[in-house]
């Protein structure tokens, strides 16, 4: 959210000063240029938004079906030891999305990353 006030700001700040100089400079076509630029990214900030929220939905999906999964592989007795390192090993892949993810939903990036990511826990 912080970023999206931060372009909004500056936006203004860029329409302010070109609507203000007291002369037809460099000063007001910089600064129309600035501000075109920061529209745009402003505009595809907002499109990657819900873009990028339905894949990290998609992700937590697809990290509670692995869960499932290896739930079901761990309760089989009768695994070898080429499917436990298997296991092991996705276990690893996914705790480790897990970890980032939750890491960057506390930063300035959290409006790209669903709360519900924090509602996950670690694969033991």
């Amino acid at each position: 959210m912080i970023i999206l006030s931060v372009l909004t700001g500056l936006i203004l700040i860029c329409i302010l000063i070109s609507k203000f100089s007291d002369d037809w400079s460099t000063t007001e076509e910089t600064f129309g240029i600035v501000g075109c630029i920061l529209v745009c990214l402003l505009v595809i900030i907002v499109i990657l938004i819900p873009i990028e929220r339905m894949d990290t939905n998609a992700s937590i999906a697809m990290f509670e079906a692995t869960r499932s999964a290896l739930w079901t592989a761990r309760c089989n007795d009768d695994i070898s030891e080429l499917e436990s390192v298997s296991i092991q090993q996705q276990v690893i892949e996914q705790n480790k999305w897990l970890a980032s993810e939750q890491y960057y939903n506390h930063t300035l990036f959290d409006i790209w990353i669903p709360d519900a990511i924090d509602k996950l826990e670690p694969i033991k």
